[in-house]
């Protein structure tokens, strides 16, 4: 399951980014077994499942692009970026504290959810309802369905587009 997510959530994005065409032919890749194995499977047993903030991310951007509508700013990309930056430095005992692991996970990310609201109100929604998400499903660890591999990537991708975007335009 958590190998048709990974595949839906990459084609919605390259959908997002460039077209539907596109989007229709990386979900293929990733979904279609060669040798007994799916590409997006692989990826998944290496890097783990998509969290739920990704998912929310991608039926969000799919949303906005079937609209019209633009999705997420700049401060946007920049904020999750740093956001799965911090997690992953945190999971590897990297800082003088957990955030994580501790008792002050929901509190911190409390504090994380209003820093998207002031940030980007699609942001800031979109992260409100992953972390009742997580609440709702009793997640052991809440950090677990915010932040992964994934969206770390996607945030940076979407933070070189609209870089090259603005040079372009200069």
């Amino acid at each position: 399951m958590d190998a048709v997510l990974l595949a839906f959530c990459v084609g919605v994005w390259v959908f997002v980014g460039f077209n539907a065409l596109w989007g229709i032919v990386a979900f293929i890749l990733l979904s279609v077994p060669v040798c007994g194995l799916t590409l997006s499977g692989v990826l998944v047993g290496l890097f783990g499942g998509t969290s739920t903030l990704s998912l929310l991310l991608s039926v969000g951007g799919l949303l906005s692009k079937c609209t019209h509508t633009p999705f997420l700013s700049r401060k946007a990309y920049a904020f999750l970026a740093l956001f799965v930056l911090f997690v992953f430095v945190d999971t590897l005992g990297l800082l003088p504290f957990s955030l994580v692991y501790g008792d002050l996970a929901m509190s911190s990310l409390c504090i994380f959810a209003l820093v998207a609201f002031a940030l980007d109100r699609v942001l800031g929604w979109l992260f409100l309802g992953a972390l009742a998400m997580q609440v709702l499903i009793k997640e052991p660890i809440l950090y677990v369905g915010m932040a992964d591999i994934y969206l770390f990537l996607g945030a940076c991708v979407g933070l070189f587009k609209d870089h090259l975007a603005r040079r372009l335009r200069s």
